[in-house]
């Protein structure tokens, strides 16, 4: 018994995931849209997520738009990484870690309700990024990673000069205007960021410990929790003919970093950086076919490769159907969309890259996200 309580404590401290030595770039929410088109989208946001990449993206929104049931999975794709369907082919701890040496698990689950009336905005948030890999085939290396981010987003956007197209009109003539974009939101932030040797003393002293409770375990791992006010700053241009857009997007998310209070836990809660990312995009509507393509450069403040810092997108729309294709870091993404009124789902693959160089490390996942109450009233 006294084994079996062991293996399912380390059981526990596995699922609670991890990712390599340079750790990815981290959000507090993706959209799939986005995500498909190469996460090139600081110029268009005109989902909603559009509080999480541009505030004065918002300028662009008319009428009410709500979405009130949704969810997003992310995972390791299966197809790219097969080796995560492999059942152990051994008991010997070494050999596992041989087995399953830099093959980076991820699961994540998103849930981002919102409200949009105007040019105002409103999202609540409840995200779980997890991220497992066995790192250095000489010393293996538990790194754990795992957030839980919940609070809310709120925004808006206030044209500064020129003048936007009437509300429902769609031959507006030719126009354009700028706009700027405030955003403010409160997280709370708990998890754990840690690294510690697959044979070292640290995971066995903790079992050893046989912590009874969740709470206990997280005690004893160096679980924390935190809370804090986020501020961001947007800019939107955005020129229009009939038919065809052009916008260029700048946003600054998190300015100045954002640092958790600790509430609970001894280690520090992971902070969220600052983000300052510029993009265009360019679309064009013929009534039964229309298209869009983006390019971002994002994060330009962040050390990463310059290459990483490239996002590229495109998508291919007829009634009900859309495809998406991008590259982010020179990663490929692609995937399809059916939209149904209410009922919305999105599904791809998508890469990015884990650590600061390109084609170092690389993630490849697979996305689902579906909506069932999304509904548009673009005429109030």
């Amino acid at each position: 018994m006294d084994n079996l309580k062991k293996i399912l404590l380390f059981t526990i401290l596995l699922s609670f995931a991890f990712s390599g030595f340079a750790r990815e770039q981290t959000y507090y929410a993706r959209s799939p849209r986005a995500l498909l088109m190469g996460d090139a989208y600081t110029a268009l946001a005109d989902d909603g997520y559009t509080l999480f990449y541009n505030p004065a993206a918002l300028a662009r929104h008319r009428g009410l738009t709500m979405s009130i049931m949704n969810m997003q999975l992310d995972v390791t794709n299966p197809l790219e990484h097969d080796e995560i369907l492999d059942t152990p082919n051994t008991d010997e701890p070494a050999e596992f870690a041989k087995q399953y040496l830099a093959v980076p698990i991820h699961l994540g689950l998103g849930y981002v309700p919102g409200l949009k009336f105007g040019t105002f905005g409103l999202n609540g948030l409840a995200s779980v990024n997890t991220n497992l890999e066995v790192l250095n085939a000489h010393h293996p290396l538990l790194d754990i990673d795992y957030r839980f981010d919940k609070g809310f987003a709120t925004g808006f956007a206030v044209p500064i000069f020129g003048s936007r197209p009437p509300a429902g009109n769609r031959n507006p003539g030719a126009g354009n205007y700028g706009a700027l974009g405030f955003g403010l939101k409160y997280i709370s932030r708990e998890g754990l960021q840690k690294r510690m040797p697959v044979f070292g003393t640290d995971i066995l002293d903790i079992m050893n410990e046989q912590p009874e409770t969740i709470d206990e375990l997280k005690d004893a791992i160096g679980y924390g929790k935190g809370k804090s006010w986020a501020y961001d700053l947007g800019f939107l241009y955005h020129a229009y003919a009939s038919g065809t857009n052009l916008t260029v997007g700048l946003s600054a998310m998190d300015i100045g970093g954002t640092y958790f209070d600790r509430v609970s836990g001894e280690e520090q809660i992971q902070p969220q950086p600052m983000h300052i990312n510029a993009g265009i995009a360019f679309e064009q509507n013929f009534g039964l076919f229309n298209y869009t393509l983006s390019a971002d450069f994002a994060p330009m403040n962040q050390p990463i490769a310059l290459a990483n810092k490239i996002k590229l997108g495109a998508r291919f729309g007829i009634p009900l159907i859309d495809l998406y294709m991008g590259l982010n870091g020179g990663y490929l993404s692609y995937g399809a969309s059916l939209d149904l009124y209410m009922f919305k789902l999105y599904a791809g693959f998508y890469g990015i890259e884990t650590t600061s160089e390109m084609f170092t490390h690389a993630s490849k996942r697979a996305m689902i996200y579906l909506t069932l109450l999304d509904i548009s009233f673009p005429g109030l």
